[in-house]
Protein backbone atom coordinates (compact mmCIF):
# COMPACT_ATOMS: atom_id res chain seq x y z
CA UNK A 1 0.00 0.00 0.00
CA UNK A 2 1.10 3.02 -0.94
CA UNK A 3 -0.30 6.09 1.65
CA UNK A 4 -1.19 9.27 -0.49
CA UNK A 5 -3.74 10.41 2.53
CA UNK A 6 -2.83 10.20 5.99
CA UNK A 7 -5.40 10.87 8.45
CA UNK A 8 -4.82 11.77 11.90
CA UNK A 9 -7.71 11.33 14.45
CA UNK A 10 -6.36 13.60 16.91
CA UNK A 11 -8.67 12.88 19.64
CA UNK A 12 -12.27 11.45 20.24
CA UNK A 13 -12.82 14.59 22.63
CA UNK A 14 -15.40 16.71 21.50
CA UNK A 15 -17.81 19.45 22.45
CA UNK A 16 -21.16 17.71 20.68
CA UNK A 17 -22.76 14.02 20.82
CA UNK A 18 -23.95 14.33 17.37
CA UNK A 19 -26.55 11.19 16.47
CA UNK A 20 -24.48 10.40 13.01
CA UNK A 21 -21.23 10.45 14.53
CA UNK A 22 -19.21 7.43 13.42
CA UNK A 23 -16.78 7.30 15.72
CA UNK A 24 -19.08 7.79 19.31
CA UNK A 25 -17.21 10.95 20.00
CA UNK A 26 -17.77 13.18 22.76
CA UNK A 27 -17.45 15.39 25.77
CA UNK A 28 -16.27 12.90 27.99
CA UNK A 29 -13.67 11.22 25.83
CA UNK A 30 -10.19 12.36 26.89
CA UNK A 31 -7.84 10.83 24.31
CA UNK A 32 -5.64 12.63 22.02
CA UNK A 33 -2.48 11.49 19.98
CA UNK A 34 1.03 12.94 21.91
CA UNK A 35 3.22 15.13 19.48
CA UNK A 36 5.51 12.38 19.74
CA UNK A 37 3.37 9.74 18.05
CA UNK A 38 2.29 12.44 15.32
CA UNK A 39 6.10 12.97 14.92
CA UNK A 40 6.67 9.31 14.58
CA UNK A 41 3.86 8.46 12.40
CA UNK A 42 4.73 11.31 9.16
CA UNK A 43 8.75 10.07 9.98
CA UNK A 44 7.71 6.44 9.03
CA UNK A 45 5.39 7.62 6.01
CA UNK A 46 7.89 10.72 5.28
CA UNK A 47 7.74 11.42 1.22
CA UNK A 48 4.32 9.82 0.84
CA UNK A 49 1.41 11.25 1.77
CA UNK A 50 0.26 14.14 -0.54
CA UNK A 51 -2.69 14.78 2.11
CA UNK A 52 -2.55 15.23 5.99
CA UNK A 53 -6.05 15.22 7.51
CA UNK A 54 -6.37 16.33 11.48
CA UNK A 55 -9.82 15.37 12.73
CA UNK A 56 -11.46 14.56 15.08
CA UNK A 57 -13.56 14.61 17.65
CA UNK A 58 -12.82 18.16 17.24
CA UNK A 59 -9.27 19.49 16.89
CA UNK A 60 -10.23 22.67 17.57
CA UNK A 61 -10.14 21.96 21.38
CA UNK A 62 -6.94 21.87 21.27
CA UNK A 63 -5.20 24.20 18.94
CA UNK A 64 -1.79 23.83 20.04
CA UNK A 65 -1.26 20.55 19.39
CA UNK A 66 -3.39 20.55 16.13
CA UNK A 67 -0.75 23.58 14.61
CA UNK A 68 2.12 22.01 15.72
CA UNK A 69 1.40 18.55 13.93
CA UNK A 70 0.55 20.77 10.90
CA UNK A 71 3.89 22.56 11.36
CA UNK A 72 5.38 18.76 11.35
CA UNK A 73 3.29 18.08 8.14
CA UNK A 74 4.81 21.13 6.35
CA UNK A 75 8.62 20.47 7.39
CA UNK A 76 8.11 16.76 5.86
CA UNK A 77 6.78 18.57 2.83
CA UNK A 78 3.34 17.27 2.63
CA UNK A 79 1.73 20.05 0.30
CA UNK A 80 -1.74 19.55 1.71
CA UNK A 81 -2.83 19.90 4.95
CA UNK A 82 -6.79 19.83 5.98
CA UNK A 83 -8.70 20.35 9.42
CA UNK A 84 -11.63 19.02 9.99
CA UNK A 85 -13.75 20.90 12.06
CA UNK A 86 -17.16 21.78 13.68
CA UNK A 87 -16.28 25.40 13.70
CA UNK A 88 -17.34 26.08 17.38
CA UNK A 89 -14.87 27.99 18.09
CA UNK A 90 -15.43 30.53 15.80
CA UNK A 91 -17.53 32.77 18.59
CA UNK A 92 -17.15 35.98 16.52
CA UNK A 93 -15.19 36.62 13.03
CA UNK A 94 -12.15 37.91 15.46
CA UNK A 95 -11.78 34.75 16.71
CA UNK A 96 -12.16 33.01 13.72
CA UNK A 97 -9.59 35.06 12.07
CA UNK A 98 -7.09 34.53 14.93
CA UNK A 99 -7.62 30.69 14.66
CA UNK A 100 -7.29 30.80 10.63
CA UNK A 101 -3.95 32.61 11.18
CA UNK A 102 -2.16 30.46 12.83
CA UNK A 103 -3.29 27.61 10.99
CA UNK A 104 -2.84 28.88 7.68
CA UNK A 105 0.50 29.59 9.19
CA UNK A 106 1.19 26.34 10.34
CA UNK A 107 1.08 25.21 6.39
CA UNK A 108 -2.79 24.44 6.32
CA UNK A 109 -4.06 24.13 3.22
CA UNK A 110 -7.75 23.70 3.44
CA UNK A 111 -10.69 24.21 6.45
CA UNK A 112 -13.51 21.44 6.33
CA UNK A 113 -16.76 22.91 8.36
CA UNK A 114 -19.27 20.53 9.17
CA UNK A 115 -22.81 22.08 9.50
CA UNK A 116 -26.12 20.11 9.66
CA UNK A 117 -29.12 19.29 11.77
CA UNK A 118 -27.03 17.25 13.70
CA UNK A 119 -24.54 20.00 14.78
CA UNK A 120 -26.75 22.45 15.42
CA UNK A 121 -28.46 21.32 18.75
CA UNK A 122 -23.85 22.04 19.71
CA UNK A 123 -22.92 24.81 17.35
CA UNK A 124 -24.59 27.88 16.07
CA UNK A 125 -24.57 28.34 12.60
CA UNK A 126 -23.52 31.58 12.84
CA UNK A 127 -19.84 30.35 14.23
CA UNK A 128 -19.91 27.93 11.27
CA UNK A 129 -20.59 31.22 8.83
CA UNK A 130 -17.97 32.78 10.92
CA UNK A 131 -15.31 30.02 10.19
CA UNK A 132 -16.02 30.13 6.32
CA UNK A 133 -15.54 34.30 6.04
CA UNK A 134 -12.08 34.04 8.04
CA UNK A 135 -11.39 31.09 5.92
CA UNK A 136 -12.25 33.35 2.94
CA UNK A 137 -10.09 35.95 4.21
CA UNK A 138 -7.10 33.52 4.86
CA UNK A 139 -7.08 32.27 2.03
CA UNK A 140 -7.45 28.96 2.92
CA UNK A 141 -9.36 25.96 0.81
CA UNK A 142 -13.11 25.41 2.09
CA UNK A 143 -15.38 22.77 2.25
CA UNK A 144 -18.76 22.08 3.57
CA UNK A 145 -19.87 19.01 5.26
CA UNK A 146 -23.50 18.64 4.67
CA UNK A 147 -25.56 15.80 6.08
CA UNK A 148 -29.12 15.03 6.44
CA UNK A 149 -31.84 11.94 6.68
CA UNK A 150 -33.02 10.53 3.54
CA UNK A 151 -36.40 11.54 2.01
CA UNK A 152 -39.61 9.32 1.20
CA UNK A 153 -38.16 6.39 -0.81
CA UNK A 154 -34.46 6.94 0.59
CA UNK A 155 -34.21 10.20 -1.80
CA UNK A 156 -31.12 12.36 -0.52
CA UNK A 157 -33.51 15.01 -0.53
CA UNK A 158 -32.50 18.06 1.49
CA UNK A 159 -35.03 18.64 4.30
CA UNK A 160 -36.65 21.96 5.45
CA UNK A 161 -34.07 22.46 8.60
CA UNK A 162 -30.92 21.73 5.92
CA UNK A 163 -32.18 24.06 3.17
CA UNK A 164 -32.73 26.81 6.55
CA UNK A 165 -29.29 26.19 7.52
CA UNK A 166 -27.92 26.60 3.91
CA UNK A 167 -29.71 29.91 3.45
CA UNK A 168 -28.54 31.35 7.05
CA UNK A 169 -24.43 30.68 5.46
CA UNK A 170 -24.97 32.55 2.61
CA UNK A 171 -23.29 32.37 -0.75
CA UNK A 172 -21.50 29.30 -1.27
CA UNK A 173 -20.12 29.85 -4.60
CA UNK A 174 -16.48 29.39 -3.49
CA UNK A 175 -17.26 26.42 -0.66
CA UNK A 176 -16.57 22.74 -1.78
CA UNK A 177 -19.62 21.37 -0.24
CA UNK A 178 -20.15 17.33 0.44
CA UNK A 179 -23.37 16.60 0.93
CA UNK A 180 -25.63 13.50 1.11
CA UNK A 181 -27.13 11.02 4.07
CA UNK A 182 -24.74 9.79 6.59
CA UNK A 183 -23.16 6.02 7.07
CA UNK A 184 -24.63 4.39 9.44
CA UNK A 185 -22.00 3.03 11.14
CA UNK A 186 -20.89 3.81 14.69
CA UNK A 187 -23.54 6.05 16.73
CA UNK A 188 -25.34 6.75 13.91
CA UNK A 189 -26.62 2.85 12.95
CA UNK A 190 -27.90 3.03 16.81
CA UNK A 191 -29.69 6.31 16.53
CA UNK A 192 -30.49 7.08 12.66
CA UNK A 193 -30.99 3.25 11.33
CA UNK A 194 -35.35 4.26 12.41
CA UNK A 195 -35.74 7.00 10.13
CA UNK A 196 -34.18 5.46 7.29
CA UNK A 197 -37.21 3.95 5.13
CA UNK A 198 -36.89 0.26 4.00
CA UNK A 199 -35.83 -2.79 5.83
CA UNK A 200 -34.16 -5.65 4.20
CA UNK A 201 -33.07 -9.02 6.43
CA UNK A 202 -29.66 -9.01 4.28
CA UNK A 203 -29.03 -5.77 2.11
CA UNK A 204 -27.40 -6.40 -1.09
CA UNK A 205 -24.90 -3.93 -1.96
CA UNK A 206 -20.95 -3.79 -2.22
CA UNK A 207 -18.70 -1.92 0.41
CA UNK A 208 -18.68 2.14 -0.34
CA UNK A 209 -14.88 1.92 0.28
CA UNK A 210 -12.26 3.22 2.71
CA UNK A 211 -13.26 6.43 4.88
CA UNK A 212 -9.99 8.05 2.82
CA UNK A 213 -9.64 6.86 -0.32
CA UNK A 214 -9.07 3.81 -2.54
CA UNK A 215 -10.61 0.29 -2.51
CA UNK A 216 -10.66 -2.45 0.65
CA UNK A 217 -8.90 -4.27 -2.07
CA UNK A 218 -5.98 -0.93 -2.89
CA UNK A 219 -6.19 1.84 -0.15
CA UNK A 220 -4.54 4.57 -0.74
CA UNK A 221 -5.57 5.98 2.75
CA UNK A 222 -5.52 5.05 6.33
CA UNK A 223 -6.56 6.66 9.45
CA UNK A 224 -4.57 6.56 13.24
CA UNK A 225 -6.46 7.66 16.33
CA UNK A 226 -4.81 8.45 19.36
CA UNK A 227 -4.94 4.57 20.61
CA UNK A 228 -2.64 3.53 17.81
CA UNK A 229 -5.03 1.81 15.52
CA UNK A 230 -4.80 2.08 11.77
CA UNK A 231 -8.14 1.90 9.76
CA UNK A 232 -9.69 1.90 6.62
CA UNK A 233 -12.79 2.37 8.07
CA UNK A 234 -14.25 3.74 11.27
CA UNK A 235 -13.65 0.12 14.10
CA UNK A 236 -11.91 -1.34 10.85
CA UNK A 237 -7.98 -1.62 11.96
CA UNK A 238 -5.43 -3.01 10.24
CA UNK A 239 -2.89 -2.77 12.86
CA UNK A 240 -1.62 -0.95 16.01
CA UNK A 241 0.95 2.02 15.07
CA UNK A 242 2.27 2.33 18.91
CA UNK A 243 2.70 -1.79 18.99
CA UNK A 244 4.46 -2.20 15.22
CA UNK A 245 5.88 0.54 13.04
CA UNK A 246 2.97 2.14 11.27
CA UNK A 247 5.19 2.11 8.30
CA UNK A 248 5.88 -1.82 8.03
CA UNK A 249 1.45 -2.28 8.88
CA UNK A 250 1.16 -0.63 5.54
CA UNK A 251 4.05 -2.48 3.90
CA UNK A 252 2.67 -5.49 4.55
CA UNK A 253 -1.32 -5.04 4.19
CA UNK A 254 -2.61 -7.73 1.93
CA UNK A 255 -6.58 -8.29 2.08
CA UNK A 256 -6.81 -11.50 1.64
CA UNK A 257 -4.69 -11.85 4.39
CA UNK A 258 -7.24 -9.65 6.62
CA UNK A 259 -10.13 -12.33 8.35
CA UNK A 260 -12.94 -9.06 7.57
CA UNK A 261 -11.68 -7.24 4.78
CA UNK A 262 -11.12 -10.73 2.77
CA UNK A 263 -15.00 -11.47 3.16
CA UNK A 264 -16.05 -7.85 2.66
CA UNK A 265 -13.80 -7.81 -0.81
CA UNK A 266 -15.54 -11.28 -1.75
CA UNK A 267 -19.03 -10.34 -1.58
CA UNK A 268 -19.61 -7.09 0.54
CA UNK A 269 -21.33 -7.21 3.94
CA UNK A 270 -23.54 -10.12 3.03
CA UNK A 271 -20.57 -12.47 2.95
CA UNK A 272 -19.15 -11.27 6.21
CA UNK A 273 -22.85 -11.84 7.48
CA UNK A 274 -22.10 -15.77 6.54
CA UNK A 275 -19.11 -15.60 8.41
CA UNK A 276 -21.15 -14.59 10.91
CA UNK A 277 -23.94 -16.97 10.67
CA UNK A 278 -20.87 -20.00 11.41
CA UNK A 279 -20.40 -18.68 14.81
CA UNK A 280 -24.20 -18.13 15.80
CA UNK A 281 -25.42 -15.18 14.76
CA UNK A 282 -28.89 -15.14 13.86
CA UNK A 283 -29.85 -11.84 11.35
CA UNK A 284 -33.33 -10.33 12.68
CA UNK A 285 -36.01 -10.30 9.86
CA UNK A 286 -35.86 -7.13 8.15
CA UNK A 287 -34.02 -4.96 10.29
CA UNK A 288 -31.10 -3.36 8.42
CA UNK A 289 -31.82 -0.23 6.08
CA UNK A 290 -28.34 -0.20 4.27
CA UNK A 291 -25.27 -2.18 3.53
CA UNK A 292 -22.82 -0.21 5.81
CA UNK A 293 -26.04 -0.89 8.63
CA UNK A 294 -25.50 -4.07 7.97
CA UNK A 295 -21.83 -4.50 7.97
CA UNK A 296 -21.44 -2.39 10.97
CA UNK A 297 -23.91 -4.55 13.29
CA UNK A 298 -21.76 -7.74 12.19
CA UNK A 299 -18.61 -6.48 13.19
CA UNK A 300 -19.99 -5.52 16.73
CA UNK A 301 -20.79 -9.05 16.36
CA UNK A 302 -17.50 -10.61 15.10
CA UNK A 303 -15.53 -8.27 17.54
CA UNK A 304 -15.13 -10.68 20.68
CA UNK A 305 -13.93 -12.99 17.59
CA UNK A 306 -11.45 -10.66 16.24
CA UNK A 307 -10.78 -8.06 18.83
CA UNK A 308 -7.18 -6.73 17.04
CA UNK A 309 -8.83 -6.13 13.54
CA UNK A 310 -11.98 -5.07 14.87
CA UNK A 311 -11.18 -1.95 16.81
CA UNK A 312 -10.68 0.27 18.15
CA UNK A 313 -13.47 -0.35 21.37
CA UNK A 314 -14.59 3.36 21.47
CA UNK A 315 -16.10 3.07 17.42
CA UNK A 316 -18.41 0.68 18.95
CA UNK A 317 -19.44 2.42 21.42
CA UNK A 318 -17.31 0.73 24.72
CA UNK A 319 -14.95 1.91 27.47
CA UNK A 320 -11.36 2.75 26.31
Amino acid sequence: MVVTALGLNLTRQCNARCAHCACYCGPGVRDWISLADAREYLGQLAGEPRVLALSGGEPGLDWDLTVAVAREATRHGIPEVWVFTNGFWAISLPAALEVVTRLGEAGVTRLCLSASVFHRPFVPVASVKNALQAGRRGGLDLVLDLRYLPGPGGVAVKDPETTEILEQLGDLSDVEVWEGTPRLIGRAAERLAPAFPGRDRLPAGSCPGPWVIGTLAEPAGIDVDPAGDVTLCPGLSIGNALRRPLSAIVRSYDAGHHPIVREIVAGGPRKLARLAQTLGWVPPDESFVTACHLCFTIRRFLRPYYPDVIAPAGCYGEPL
